[in-house]
């Protein structure tokens, strides 16, 4: 079905009918674009799969857990009933949110120990790196946002400007905690990956402060509810 077919009424009840966020991801993803409308949203798919397809000969670990952000991403933003244009923006954002990591060392990026200073000030570089790689590319130029400013937080003491608060983009809220989500939940090469539950409770702790409290709460309640019913369980 093309995307011009598909009102928003028709998406709603597509998304009612199937039960899930999930599944409406999955539709959401078959519909065909057709006319007009396949330029820019096809250039921008077929530039972010250009630039994946290279972070992944550097980093296949870091475009995983990219891939897994913008399922995240997108699931939120099915929850929060965004229009199926905003949705596949989102999974975009999710792709390409380290694509800066192309400019850190590989011996940074997979170091089993703990970084020095050093490289440390290398990683928390690749916010504004992506920006530098992305700059040229004018179709993915809506998502600059997220790549420069996915490691602030909702307090303002984040990086690389302690912006807070809904000056953050909505895209930038989304990411930030799907990027948390499963930064915590996955190994890494140096610790083994937090339990869901775990992971659950951190986002929870971390509402109003470091993530857009209501946000995490849709994520919980909607993206992983499995969990949240575990956490209830355990209360």
């Amino acid at each position: 079905m093309p995307i011009e077919a598909c009102d928003s009424s028709q998406w709603g009840a597509y998304r009612m009918a199937a039960g899930g966020v999930l599944w409406a991801l999955g539709f959401l993803r078959s519909l065909s674009i057709t006319g007009n409308q396949m330029g820019a949203a096809a250039s921008a798919d077929e530039a972010t799969a250009a630039f994946v397809s290279v972070l992944r000969s550097k980093s296949p670990a870091t475009v995983a857990h990219s891939e897994r952000v913008a399922e995240y991403a997108a699931a939120l933003a099915l929850a929060l009933d965004l229009p199926y244009a905003q949705v596949r923006h989102l999974e975009r954002c999710g792709l390409l949110h380290d694509i800066g990591k192309m400019g850190v060392a590989e011996e940074i990026l997979d170091k089993p120990g703990a970084l020095s200073d050093q490289e440390w000030h290398a990683v928390r570089a690749h916010p504004e790196m992506g920006v530098d790689i992305l700059r040229s590319c004018p179709a993915l130029s809506p998502v600059l946002p997220v790549v420069e400013l996915h490691h602030e937080r909702y307090d303002g003491q984040g990086y690389p400007h302690g912006i807070g608060g809904t000056d953050l983009p909505l895209e930038v809220r989304i990411v930030t905690i799907c990027d948390a989500y499963d930064s915590m939940t996955a190994d890494r090469p140096y610790r083994r990956g937090l339990d869901r539950a775990e992971a659950a409770r951190r986002l929870t702790a971390g509402a109003g402060t470091q993530f857009d409290a209501d946000l995490v709460r849709t994520f919980l309640s909607r993206v992983v509810p499995e969990v949240s019913a575990s956490l209830a369980a355990t209360a």
